[in-house]
């Protein structure tokens, strides 16, 4: 095992990766390639920007609407 590794670590959602490659790349002052690189993220998930269903308000509501029922 490595010593810097836990033995079980929680995976990191992707909005959690970007925060994690920017704060580096501030911190550090490296490229975003580079801090990909490093860290093990691909850089299209650093690029890609999540988009929501057109219709995500309604379907909110609707799900809050039967969880009162």
């Amino acid at each position: 095992m490595d010593q810097f590794r836990p033995e079980r670590a929680e995976p990191l959602s992707p909005s959690r990766r970007r925060k994690c490659i920017d704060h580096v790349r501030q911190e550090l002052g490296v490229s975003e390639r580079r801090a990909c690189r490093t860290l093990g993220q691909h850089r299209t998930t650093q690029r890609k920007v999540p988009q929501g269903r057109a219709d995500e308000e309604r379907l909110t509501d609707d799900i809050i609407e039967l969880a009162d029922q």
